[in-house]
């Protein structure tokens, strides 16, 4: 079962989209109203970057053209409260999962009835107080040194993508469930999900959620937008 991710800039889609009309042309004026709300502009451009590459990926697993992608329908659900007003975004007929953080962006798809969770984090020069606690199982701190960030944010994206792909979300706290190599041990809902930890922008952790049986593969912008914008 493939899955197809871009791990990426929001400046870099910004500029590959721009010959092409730009980013508004692939969003629904819902999204760039919500874009607008945002306080600072970096972050009003991974919003709408993120959507942007949300809906092309899911336009070409349906056989839609780039140019459709912005009237696509997208839905929420929350598993905990079942509310349809937030919860993880879904367009019908494709499995798709998106994760943006200062700057850059992580969107994951596969064909649907396979849950997927993606997750890119900035890592930071320390964590904050207390996320040990939260976000590790005894055996995790156990093993990590006490100023090892870089490992404490891989642990973090896995554990986001996989609560991702079960639907939790933050719903069930991260310290209660562990990483081992690529599999999630203490959650029953993940037993069948492997984690494999992607390349993204240069300062940053990402990871996705997927089958075990799942083939994940990069791909590029570009080849979204490679069929005939009408």
């Amino acid at each position: 079962m493939p899955v197809q991710y871009i791990a990426v800039t929001a400046s870099g889609v910004g500029r590959t989209l721009e010959p092409l009309g730009g980013l508004d042309r692939f969003l629904p004026a819902t999204v760039r109203t919500a874009a607008v709300r945002l306080q600072h502009e970096q972050d009003r451009l991974t919003y709408r970057a993120a959507h942007a590459v949300f809906r092309l990926m899911a336009a070409r697993l349906l056989g839609a053209t780039p140019s459709e992608a912005a009237a696509l329908p997208v839905t929420r659900s929350c598993r905990t409260c079942g509310s349809g007003l937030h919860g993880k975004p879904a367009i019908e007929g494709v499995e798709l999962s998106l994760s943006r953080s200062a700057g850059s962006l992580l969107v994951a798809s596969a064909p649907a009835g396979h849950p997927i969770g993606a997750d890119i984090e900035h890592i930071p020069d320390a964590v904050f107080d207390g996320f040990d606690a939260y976000a590790l199982s005894v055996p995790e701190r156990e093993k990590l040194r006490a100023d090892d960030v870089d490992a404490r944010l891989r642990l973090w994206v896995a554990k986001e993508a996989v609560l991702k792909a079960t639907g939790h979300g933050l719903s069930i706290e991260p310290s209660t469930f562990s990483i081992a190599g690529n599999s999630c041990t203490g959650l029953a809902a993940a037993e069948h999900l492997k984690l494999t930890w992607v390349g993204p922008p240069v300062g940053y952790a990402a990871a996705i959620a997927a089958p075990a049986a799942s083939e994940l593969a990069a791909t590029e912008l570009v080849q979204l937008t490679m069929l005939q914008l009408v």
